[in-house]
């Protein structure tokens, strides 16, 4: 049983909004009588998953302050960071930031002196550091400029496993507040009406992957409020939240979507792409770690004696992956002559069995998973045998309690929430929206990805005589992705209050293909975490939580809300700039900058504060000759004209200079004056930016209720008549709102 709804009675439903769960009368009487001797413990926030969205949001609850408990059902922390994922998989580092950008500076640091005296570090630097849009192939040439690969090897790109999960839990351990529960599996949700209460959990007996429970282990942990990080949705569909598995039909909002061959080489569709909607998740996978440099003459322990059950050669002789990384004949991808394999899932282990993977017991997966692993274990065995490459093994360093094999699949989707808002293809394919090449906006985000259309084949190719090299759903759409917003409402499940999902996010199948990556599953990890405490701190339910104050942890915790790729967390007005960027008073340029420390020109000063200060345009003359109404800020510059706000930068207005009505010279209607070059491109300085300011303070030309809110400080970020940066005119546009 995996849920124990327990329904109250209407004179009780008070309770449920109001007290403190985990010192509820009623949550002892409904403990008891289900789990009688069974021992609990209580805590602020549980989290079921220690994957890479786990350890996020473990961090983010515990920095707020709130007792964290996280349980885990394996020895190893981080999810496929730790268990087969040795790279960052993003497509820029400017969409990178929170807790993974701490984890990528951790490996940098830990691999500094190897790096150092690497020989090889600089010219495998170059491939990262080259932006795709410069190199020749069609397929790696991504829409936004300044994209290119995050696992740049000398910026913390790549780690063994056992590294991630060393680091993971020393950042852990800086938290007295969370305590993990290693080895430890759910096994039910008690449920009150809309609300979580517990989550009930048993001791795997022995460190291998998905063993059974340890007799007489049960343990419920009790809490306000829970984030489910499963890779499955497992916690959310136990509570009873809406979900879907599998492919939706194809429509005009996802031209990509349901069944689907692509001809990789030259991205097009291939015939019988017929778009039918079925219950397919994207290619799992065992990715193996393997060892490349061992010396089969004097040690042949790494070697595989016999071949793993069902071993049939044929399966890998067609494998169309390339020989020299399978094989370790060149340039190891990982420190310490390691690479991760990708490979073994082209051709073997991809029967249809496992789309019952995302809705399976913790039995089922176990049987799924070892036939997973003899797949991967026969690919090694092959290449060992058949084809003589000795040098290569299973890392003595990784994974020791469970054979040096990673503990999970990498099951890169299973059950995908219904939440309150739902990302589709439009939100990460640039060229379905109405926003040129840039995706839907959200107000409301929390967090970026950054990641090509990337869905894994559903099934083994069956015909060579098609042109599509991997079959059936397979596709890896770089041209028309672009960095996304996530918004709030898409870890909010509906039909339960006190639960968010982090990785089992609330999109359809193409939308998570390209959201499915440990950078941004940390991230989405880590705002679950800080929304769980902030509204157990209020005594809110997350559904009720404001999202601007939210939104200021976040930016804190100095999580990326809104994409601009030359404004880095460390900047010193990086909080004040990405919360005028989610209000729409600044935006990106062209090449998706904004141009921090650059002087703010007279132009961008005017677009800036009509904006922020939400003034009703007012365009009665084109009273600049250097501004025709072709300029992009032409209306700006002139409702900022047109309401006499521009005195303190020398434009007095005209009218004033005319005196009383004189007929003979004011006949007729005819506009003849202008006031000269206004200079848009000239830099503002902070004084004439703070005249205009008092200007639309003192003119009264604000929105109804907006004049009050203005304070003009006494204290000017720069001096008076020097230039004003871009990010210092932010920074004194929130200190005067």
């Amino acid at each position: 049983m995996h849920v124990l709804s327990v329904p109250v009675s209407l004179h009780d439903n008070h309770l449920v909004s109001s007290f403190s769960l985990r010192n509820s009368l009623l949550l002892i009487a409904v403990s008891t009588a289900l789990y009688a001797q069974s021992p609990s413990e209580s805590y602020d926030v549980v989290i079921v998953g220690g994957s890479s969205a786990g350890v996020g949001a473990a961090i983010g609850a515990a920095r707020l302050g709130v007792r964290v408990a996280l349980i885990e059902d394996t020895p190893v922390l981080g999810g496929m960071l730790s268990n087969g994922i040795s790279n960052i998989d993003a497509y820029s580092r400017a969409s990178m930031s929170g807790v993974f950008e701490e984890f990528r500076q951790r490996v940098k640091s830990h691999y500094a002196a190897y790096n150092a005296a690497n020989p090889n570090l600089a010219a495998r630097r170059a491939k990262f550091l080259a932006e795709p849009t410069a190199r020749p192939r069609t397929d790696i040439r991504p829409i936004d400029p300044g994209s290119y690969w995050g696992n740049d090897p000398g910026e913390g790109g790549v780690w063994e496993p056992q590294v991630a999960d060393q680091i993971l839990k020393e950042m852990l351990q800086q938290y007295p507040n969370i305590k993990v529960f290693y080895r430890r599996f759910a096994t039910a949700v008690i449920r009150v009406n809309r609300k979580v209460v517990g989550i009930v959990s048993e001791e795997a007996s022995a460190s291998y992957a998905y063993a059974p429970a340890k007799p007489n282990s049960r343990l419920i942990l009790y809490a306000s409020n829970f984030v489910d990080a499963t890779h499955e949705g497992d916690i959310a569909a136990w509570a009873g939240a809406p979900y879907r598995v599998g492919r939706e039909p194809r429509s005009p909002e996802e031209p990509h979507a349901g069944e689907i061959y692509v001809q990789e080489q030259t991205a097009e569709l291939v015939i019988g792409s017929n778009g039918r909607q079925d219950a397919a998740p994207a290619g799992y996978i065992l990715r193996l770690g393997i060892q490349c440099n061992y010396d089969a003459a004097k040690d042949d322990s790494h070697l595989l004696k016999s071949p793993p059950p069902n071993y049939d050669p044929s399966l890998y002789s067609a494998i169309k992956n390339d020989p020299k990384r399978s094989a370790c004949l060149g340039e190891t991808a990982l420190p310490n002559s390691q690479i991760e394999w990708n490979g073994s899932e082209f051709r073997a282990g991809l029967d249809r069995a496992y789309w019952r993977w995302p809705e399976a017991t913790r039995e089922e997966r176990r049987d799924m998973y070892e036939k997973f692993k003899n797949v991967a274990l026969g690919y090694l065995y092959y290449l060992q045998t058949e084809l003589g490459y000795k040098h290569m093994g299973l890392p003595k360093s990784a994974w020791p309690g469970n054979g040096h094999i990673p503990y999970r699949v990498f099951t890169r989707e299973g059950r995908r929430i219904i939440g309150d808002q739902t990302l589709n293809e439009q939100n990460v394919n640039a060229f379905l929206g109405a926003n040129g090449l840039r995706p839907p906006f959200f107000t409301n985000s929390i967090g970026l990805a950054h990641y090509p259309i990337d869905a894994k084949p559903v099934e083994p190719k069956r015909d060579n005589l098609t042109p599509e090299m991997l079959g059936n759903g397979n596709m890896y759409l770089t041209g028309v992705t672009t960095a996304t917003q996530v918004p709030y409402g898409a870890m909010l499940p509906q039909r339960i209050e006190n639960l968010l999902v982090a990785a089992a996010i609330s999109t359809t199948h193409v939308a998570f293909s390209s959201i499915r990556q440990d950078p941004f599953w940390i991230v989405l990890g880590q705002a679950a975490g800080i929304s769980a405490a902030m509204s157990v701190k209020q005594g809110i339910t997350p559904r009720q939580l404001a999202v601007a104050g939210l939104q200021d942890e976040l930016l804190k915790q100095k999580i990326k809300l809104v994409y601009l790729r030359d404004v880095q967390p460390t900047h010193p007005q990086f909080a004040a700039i990405q919360r005028l960027a989610l209000k729409g008073v600044i935006a990106e340029r062209a090449d998706r900058t904004f141009g921090p420390d650059e002087p703010l020109t007279r132009a961008a000063a005017a677009a800036m504060l009509v904006k922020a200060f939400d003034l009703w345009p007012s365009v009665t003359h084109s009273h600049f000759p250097d501004v025709p109404y072709t300029h992009p800020e032409f209306k700006a510059i002139e409702t900022l004209t047109d309401n006499g706000m521009l005195e303190g930068i020398g434009f007095i207005p005209l009218w004033r200079k005319r005196g009383e009505f004189d007929a003979k010279r004011d006949a007729g209607y005819q506009s003849q004056e202008s006031y000269g070059n206004f200079e848009p491109d000239r830099p503002i300085s902070t004084a004439e930016f703070v005249a205009i300011i008092r200007a639309i303070k003192e003119r009264g030309m604000l929105s109804p209720g907006k004049a009050e809110y203005i304070r003009i400080p006494t204290t000017l970020p720069m001096p008076p008549n020097g230039p004003l940066t871009r990010a210092m005119a932010c920074q004194y546009l929130e200190s005067v709102q």
